[in-house]
């Protein structure tokens, strides 16, 4: 990523995956033969939002077991199986934070950021767009 001038970098991920910089959010992915490149100037930016994400088809599946075992006489299996679904259903939950502006999202896998760290991440996102509003408003007046 080329920074225009007077844009400094503000934050940004260990692998530089995401990049705020005082002018723009920059997102690059690469997925299984693709690449993504997503960058939103922080005064189009219109929400900040977080969010849980859970496979409820594992509750299911484990709903499913637990009667199928109930009927076929094996509870102890039918247990042990509910329990290891159950515990995948919750191991396996992703917390994701969505950058909104009109024309484009930029999501963002948190993996093991705590919820203190991704409040941090959302505020100094929501400061930087602030300033630069800010600054943008002081200029045109």
């Amino acid at each position: 990523m080329k920074l225009f001038p007077n844009e400094k970098i503000v934050l940004e991920s260990d692998n530089k995956s995401i990049i705020l910089t005082t002018h723009r959010i920059f997102q690059q992915s690469d997925g299984l033969g693709s690449q993504e490149t997503t960058s939103i100037m922080l005064e189009h930016i219109s929400s900040c939002q977080t969010y849980v994400q859970f496979n409820w088809i594992l509750i299911g599946i484990a709903i499913c077991v637990g009667m199928f075992s109930l009927g076929s006489g094996s509870i102890e299996l039918g247990i042990f199986l509910c329990g290891v679904l159950l515990a995948t259903f919750y191991l396996t939950k992703k917390s994701m934070i969505l950058i909104k502006s009109p024309t484009a999202t930029i999501k963002i896998d948190t993996g093991n950021m705590n919820t203190e760290a991704i409040s941090k991440f959302v505020d100094k996102v929501e400061q930087t767009k602030y300033e630069r509003v800010t600054n943008i408003n002081t200029k045109s007046n």
